[in-house]
C-alpha cells in the first residue's frame, strides 16, 4: 500500500508542478514580449495583466497541494523536543486533518465568492469575474486529496512499522 501511495504522490506532484511550470513560462514569455513590443513600438498588449493574474491564481491553487503533500509547509521544529516521537506523529496527523478542513473551507469560500461575482466582467479579455475563483475551488479539492494522501501514508507507515495508530 505504501508503494502505491508513493507512486500516486509522485504522479500527483509531477503533474501539478508541470502545469505550474507551463504557467510560469507563459507569464515570463508574454511579459517579456510585451516589454519588448512596448519598447520598440510604444504600444503594448492589453491582455497581459489578465493572463498574468489568472496564471498566478492557478499556480497558487495548484501549488498549495504540492506543498502540503511534500510536507513543505510551515512546521515548527521546536515542539518536537517536548512532544517526543509519538506525540509528533499525532500532531502531524492532526495537522493533516486540519488540512482536509482547510481544503473544504477553500471550496466553500471559493464557491461563495464565485457566486457573488458571477455576471461581472471587468477584465480586458472579457471573462466573467467568477472565473477568478476557480483556482480556489480546484485548489481546495486538491488540498483535500493531498491531506488525505498524507493521512493514508501515515497509517500505512504505522502499519508497516508495527507502530500503534
Amino acid at each position: 500500500m505504501l508503494t502505491a501511495l508513493k507512486r500516486f504522490k509522485k504522479l500527483f506532484t509531477d503533474t501539478l508542478v508541470s502545469i505550474c511550470a507551463v504557467l510560469c513560462t507563459l507569464i515570463l514569455v508574454i511579459n517579456v514580449v510585451n516589454v519588448v513590443v512596448r519598447y520598440l513600438t510604444s504600444a503594448s498588449f492589453t491582455y497581459t495583466e489578465d493572463i498574468t493574474v489568472i496564471s498566478m491564481l492557478w499556480i497558487m491553487g495548484l501549488g498549495v497541494s504540492v506543498g502540503w503533500i511534500n510536507r513543505e509547509h510551515l512546521l515548527i521544529n521546536l515542539i518536537d523536543q517536548f512532544l517526543g516521537k509519538r506525540g509528533m506523529e499525532r500532531l502531524l496527523l492532526f495537522q493533516d486533518i486540519v488540512g482536509v478542513a482547510a481544503g473544504a473551507a477553500m471550496i466553500w469560500l471559493g464557491r461563495m465568492s464565485q457566486a457573488a461575482n458571477t455576471g461581472f466582467v471587468q477584465s480586458v479579455i472579457g471573462f466573467d469575474e467568477s472565473f477568478r475563483y476557480w483556482p480556489v475551488l480546484v485548489g481546495g479539492g486538491l488540498l483535500i486529496v493531498a491531506a488525505l494522501e498524507c493521512i493514508a501514508e501515515r497509517f500505512a507507515e504505522w502499519k508497516e512499522g508495527g507502530a500503534e495508530a
